[in-house]
């Protein structure tokens, strides 16, 4: 959340005239600085998402492999 809070302020900082500021005068300025910190949550959301299931896959390969060699041993 504070990552996507800094990427909207420095975007206003930055990026958004008057530069150098954090004052946004243009209406096409603000619709873009208002989304930033809500598409940056959902992106580190997802990003935490896919290093859970890459941990439950290869958990679950693990577990596999045990299933297999013990059919193979029966």
């Amino acid at each position: 959340m504070v990552a996507a809070l800094s990427a909207a302020a420095w975007y206003d900082f930055f990026l958004a005239r008057p530069y150098e500021t954090f004052d946004i005068t243009a209406s096409a300025h603000i619709e873009t600085a208002v989304p930033l910190p809500a598409v940056g949550v959902r992106v580190s959301q997802l990003a935490a998402r896919a290093r859970r299931l890459r941990v439950i896959t290869v958990t679950d390969a693990a577990h596999l492999a045990r299933v297999h060699r013990t059919a193979e041993l029966s």
